[in-house]
């Protein structure tokens, strides 16, 4: 199964014309539990999968992209303290996302960086500190 994902993951990377199919499928088929560790074995390559097709120019692979981060990226201070180059990448590409003036995206990008694990204000902190620090001046 692992081989499987991540050879769609690279087909994700470089096919523009099969990133819509591809992620409807991921986000169709991966419910479980154990879906996500296998979505997720080559951390690296999903990364950049997501940032291309956050880069596509069809909204709705934009828009498949963000609800799968929503669902397996989610954005809590845990998660970013663990994997911070990987959230630095996708949190550029998504802040980038928001030049394109689009209401479902922009709706998306901003319930992205607002979905928080349940933590107190050290967390939302840690959050606020670490958006303003990948963020355009």
């Amino acid at each position: 199964e692992s081989l499987f994902f991540s050879a769609m993951w690279r087909t994700l990377l470089v096919s523009p014309n099969t990133r819509l199919a591809g992620l409807n499928y991921l986000i169709k088929t991966s419910k479980g539990g154990d879906a996500r560790l296998q979505l997720l074995a080559d951390r690296a390559l999903c990364v950049r999968s997501l940032c291309a097709c956050m880069q596509d120019e069809n909204l709705l692979v934009v828009r498949f992209c963000l609800d799968f981060m929503l669902s397996y990226f989610c954005f809590s201070a845990s998660s970013v303290t663990e994997h911070e180059n990987d959230y630095l990448q996708l949190a550029k590409n998504a802040l980038l996302l928001l030049h394109r003036r689009d209401i479902s995206i922009t709706r998306r990008v901003h319930r992205w960086f607002s979905v928080q694990a349940s933590g107190g204000d050290v967390e939302n902190e840690m959050l606020k500190s670490f958006v303003s620090g990948v963020s355009l001046p």
